[in-house]
């Protein structure tokens, strides 16, 4: 791991603006959920789980927060008219072992700065025009690009939460959780 555990989601950490603050918790949440998956044994990551809700193993969790990412900013692409870039699609988006979930989810999460590039080069546009670029999603709410990152982030963070949750309830032993 590097020195700053946002580098390795993201390449420039503590710009300035709502987009910048955005992606750099967006970066610590990745984190977080990194460490959480990465003290599960490989044998248990890909065991059923009970209490997994719609994902079956740790391994399926992983998949999805790997696999939301992506939606997420292409969500946001296509309201700012930015074509979908070059990204991992089906098998390619599976972690393995716990090990693989970190720079599935650095490729996600890279992936998302280069979407919001533009808006996190002008902070101003961001906390001034951004707001009124609104975009429907599947799910039901209408998002603008800095509801969808805070969506983002919470998603992660809701995830974190169920897999610490699973190890509470007999997966494994939970690591510390930091403060």
């Amino acid at each position: 791991m590097s020195m700053s555990p946002l580098t390795d989601f993201i390449a420039s950490p503590g710009l300035a603006g709502p987009f910048g603050a955005l992606m750099d918790e967006y970066a610590r949440a990745a984190a977080e959920v990194c460490r959480v998956v990465a003290a599960i044994p490989p044998a248990r990551f890909v065991e059923a789980v009970d209490g997994g809700g719609e994902f079956p193993t740790v391994q399926a969790i992983c998949t999805h927060v790997v696999q939301a990412a992506y939606g997420h900013a292409d969500h946001i692409r296509k309201a700012l008219g930015i074509a979908a870039g070059e990204r991992p699609r089906g098998k390619e988006l599976v972690p393995e072992s716990p090990e693989q979930l970190r720079p599935l989810l650095a490729a996600a999460l890279r992936y998302t700065e280069a979407t919001v590039a533009g808006l996190r080069a002008d902070p101003a546009f961001a906390a001034e025009e951004a707001s009124s670029i609104l975009f429907p999603v599947s799910w039901g709410p209408v998002y603008d690009p800095q509801g969808m990152l805070e969506h983002g982030i919470v998603h992660l963070l809701r995830h974190r939460r169920q897999i610490e949750r699973l190890f509470a309830g007999g997966l494994a032993s939970a690591p510390p959780v930091e403060k």
